[in-house]
């Protein structure tokens, strides 16, 4: 991943639920940390 600051201000990210999200949590603690719309986009595969 490049940057974290970046990840959260792409338009498919958010930290609070959205329609037609999966939620990326932490393993270990089971805290949902954002909420991902859309993995198939081109420019957010580049970031990750």
């Amino acid at each position: 991943m490049n940057e974290y600051s970046q990840l959260i201000k792409h338009p498919d990210i958010s930290l609070s639920p959205i329609s037609d999200s999966i939620g990326i949590g932490n393993p270990a603690t089971g805290e949902i940390l954002a909420y991902v719309r859309n993995t198939g986009s081109d420019k957010l595969k580049n970031l990750i």
